[in-house]
């Protein structure tokens, strides 16, 4: 089914032009146009972008896979049609890497296909499937926890029926006993191993089939297939389970189920066969636990399957006889089980309880100094999925208090910070994952820190020299851009021009009606997107540090060391790291002045005020985190005088001071997306607080609430008049801000449309909407803003003097305004 495009994207132009390449070229040429497709070299990605792609393979499965019998196990099988293998796995393939490295996934819409392509003769295109599917159930980090993704309705029973193993761990047929090596031949004859066994109910008034060879019946309905030593059959395996289904009258609903179960039978005689049914069986389940299955299918299969967490903990404690991508997917569905609470008990109680108790902090141990091996001698004992796989369980667990409290036992805190030092640049999302881990940890960690205590986490860090090296790891992010001239940005492979920035107004730009690239006069990204995401975990665990309950001891460095260095250059190129990366630099920044105020002059000395300051009167980059974050920095900044004169002194000598960088929030567009929901409340609320703890700076915060209603009087037509104040210049915005010129606002197209000029060839229905819509939008925001700034009665009495009612009154009779204005 195709994807429905939702919003307005601008999809990049590299992106367009590999999209036009495949859709343009022969189905028989589809696998070449995609084999080239090998890595991912887009930045951060959007599903968004890529819709025009899968609705075009859709179109190619719709046409190939949905008329085949063999996949829909229904009817004669065609011998003379050939199965599009390589191109199956291609796309497959070039899906895993999209939905890997997109947000939005569950746009996807293929996954009937993906569940067709299950009962494939091909084992390839069996496991690519399934780890196609993997990739798109996967949860991010930060929702770890949310809503179960509604699977398509034929794939829970697929799944279910490939989650079934050939027995029990009492039969000698579990996990670890199917796959370790050492014991082929006495697990190869067993005798139920390589039986197939299968039972049904059939309708009991059916009288179309009697009982045949190969069949038992004990009731009425019930229908019990037994077959012994089904691996020396000739046949396929699609070809016995459509004789067998036709013989016995097996309903089209269990036929896959027979499949399932002849596929068991027939691979449990050689050990290769038995690890891939294993592979099957985990990846099924990893699915089928995040595709919202039936509660009672669910406790029905853990009922029947008591040892299955204690035999996934054997397999990760069996390093040398089980193959690594079977612990991996062990690992993935531990994980997978602890995302939901009641079964997290479970898994703790086998990682920590009886003879396994430290195999999770010996397999970290391992795992990290491997990725070290990699970097010296090339290879290493554990694979790139293998750890991951590995933080990924550990950052479930830690996200709760008991798995917190079990694992800070363990001392995990000592383990992760090899992991902060390794400075291989394909290992860098490892890094992310580690730090996300230590995050959760401090988190966790205030709950138990009790009224002057300090916290055991900024302790262990402490300790063990942690805070050291989150300093230096960061140093070593940004310090190549200290040397780099702000005006001269350096194109960085692997996070091309129009990569978008993670902020997520950004993504909700509409699109400029034009799919050529963005202009070249505008600055490249010049950090990639995977090393912003490290920059911004290494911040967050800075700030976690630094705020810690109990912690009352000066911060060793943190103000003499490299880190206003660092702050420096993120404030200098704001642009180039985006709006949540100047965020947590301005909060670290704001931490440290209220840490200890009396390191103000070193601060000064480096220059990180004044680089905040002119950040900000540049124009502060259109996302909410970093238009929340600056009423606080400057509150910050005022408990020191040098630092208050400052933001008076700031802005070009406007008489707003620091605070004329609200203007164009509240007048250009360029906001418009970011202040949706709460966030002109949560800046008024912190202007109030500003104005409270520094009432100097109240004539200056009603100045800037002055020139905002002027402003939009301007944009609806009006000039105001009457008040004390004369109107500073027009808000100005910064051209990396805004690339829109003027003329787009209401008051061009008021202008446009009141002097007879025509318009535009160019404007649409929908701009004129969106340009009626915009003035009663920064009305709105002003609103809000004003709500909560003004909730002193001093700063509400000095509005008032100024002429701010009047200036509100008049919003109501601005000839820019839509009739449906009110």
């Amino acid at each position: 089914m195709k994807v429905k495009k939702r919003g307005n994207y601008e999809t990049p132009c590299n992106i367009k032009e590999f999209i036009d390449r495949v859709i343009s070229s022969p189905q028989d040429e589809l696998a070449d146009k995609l084999r080239g497709f090998t890595a991912w070299d887009f930045g951060k990605g959007d599903f968004s972008h890529w819709v025009d792609l899968f609705n075009h393979l859709d179109e190619y499965f719709e046409k190939c896979l949905k008329p085949r019998a063999d996949l829909c196990l229904k009817g004669k099988l065609e011998d003379d049609v050939v199965f599009p293998r390589e191109t199956c796995l291609e796309i497959l393939r070039v899906t895993r890497i999209i939905m890997d490295n997109c947000s939005n996934r569950h746009l996807y819409n293929s996954v009937e296909h993906l569940s067709s392509l299950l009962a494939a003769e091909d084992k390839d295109l069996v496991n690519m499937s399934l780890e196609t599917l993997i990739v798109f159930v996967r949860k991010s980090p930060p929702n770890l926890r949310g809503i179960r993704w509604q699977s398509e309705h034929t794939l829970n029973p697929r799944l279910f029926a490939l989650s079934q193993g050939p027995g029990g761990k009492e039969e000698g047929l579990g996990i670890v006993a199917c796959t370790a090596s050492g014991q082929e031949e006495e697990i190869s004859k067993h005798p139920n191993g390589c039986t197939l066994h299968f039972e049904f109910y059939e309708d009991p008034e059916d009288p179309k089939k009697k009982k045949t060879e190969g069949e038992v019946g004990s009731k009425a309905g019930l229908r019990s297939i037994r077959i012994p030593d089904l691996q020396n059959r000739p046949d396929s395996d699609h070809q016995i389970c459509m004789e067998l289904a036709e013989r016995h009258n097996v309903p089209e609903v269990l036929r896959f189920s027979l499949l399932a179960r002849i596929r068991a039978a027939r691979g449990f005689s050689t050990l290769e066969g038995r690890r891939q049914l294993v592979r099957v069986r985990l990846s099924s389940l990893i699915i089928l636990m995040q595709a919202n299955p039936d509660h009672d299918d669910m406790a029905a299969f853990f009922v029947n399957e008591p040892d299955l967490v204690n035999e996934l903990v054997a397999v990760l404690c069996l390093e040398d006889s089980i193959p690594e991508d079977i612990q991996t997917l062990a690992l993935k569905l531990l994980a997978t089980q602890s995302l939901d609470r009641a079964r997290q008990a479970t898994v703790l109680q086998a990682i920590s309880a009886g003879g396994h108790r430290g195999t999770l902090a010996t397999l970290m141990e391992r795992a990290i100094a491997s990725l070290a091996e990699d970097k010296d001698s090339g290879e290493g004992t554990s694979s790139y999925h293998f750890v991951e796989a590995l933080l990924m369980l550990v950052n479930v667990l830690v996200s709760s208090t008991s798995g917190w409290a079990s694992l800070t036992e363990v001392g995990l805190v000592p383990l992760l910070l090899p992991l902060i030092q390794d400075k291989n640049p394909s290992h860098v999302p490892l890094v992310s994952q580690g730090l996300r881990i230590l995050e959760n940890m401090m988190d966790f960690s205030t709950t138990a820190v009790r009224s002057g205590d300090s916290d055991v986490v900024v302790t262990l860090l402490r300790d063990h020299g942690g805070l050291t090296d989150l300093e230096e790891r960061l140093e070593h992010e940004v310090g190549p851009l200290m040397d780099v001239p702000a005006s001269a940005p350096v194109a960085t492979p692997g996070d091309p021009a129009p990569a978008p920035m993670e902020e997520k107004e950004d993504r909700g730009k509409a699109a400029a009606g034009s799919s050529s690239c963005p202009s070249p006069s505008k600055p490249e990204k010049v950090v990639p997107y995977a090393n912003r995401l490290l920059i911004k975990a290494l911040l967050r665990t800075i700030a976690l540090a630094q705020s810690a309950p109990g912690n009352t001891s000066r911060m060793q460095g943190m103000e003499n060391g490299t880190l206003p260095a660092c702050l420096l250059v993120i404030f200098k190129r704001a642009k180039e790291f985006g709006g949540e990366v100047f965020s947590l630099a301005a909060s670290v920044m704001r931490l440290i002045i209220h840490h200890d105020p009396t390191c103000f002059p070193q601060l000064e000395a480096v220059g990180l005020p004044a680089a905040f300051l002119d950040a900000i009167q540049e124009g502060v980059s259109p996302g909410a985190d970093a238009l929340c974050c600056v009423p606080n920095t400057l509150t910050a900044l005022c408990l020191n005088t040098q630092g208050l004169e400052r933001v008076r002194n700031a802005g070009n000598a406007s008489p707003c001071g620091a605070l004329s960088c609200f203007v164009p929030m509240f007048t250009t567009r360029t906001y418009m997306h970011a202040l949706q929901g709460e966030t002109p409340a949560v800046l008024g609320t912190g202007l109030d607080e500003l104005m409270r703890h520094v009432p100097t700076l109240r004539p200056i915060g009603i100045k800037m609430a002055i020139e905002i209603l002027k402003a939009l009087c301007a944009l609806g037509g009006q000039t105001p008049a009457g008040s004390e104040e004369t109107p500073s210049s027009s808000p100005k915005v910064s051209p990396r801000d805004a690339p829109e010129p003027m003329e787009t606002e209401t008051a061009a197209v008021l202008q446009s449309t009141t002097e007879g000029e025509p318009k535009s060839k160019r404007a649409t229905e929908k701009e004129r909407k969106e340009s009626e819509s915009f003035l009663p939008a920064c009305i709105s925001n002003t609103a809000r803003l004003l709500e909560s700034m003004l909730s002193h009665h001093e700063t509400a009495r000095v509005f008032a003097e100024k002429n701010g009612i009047q200036l509100l009154l008049k919003l109501y009779t601005l000839p820019g305004l839509p009739l449906s204005f009110s």
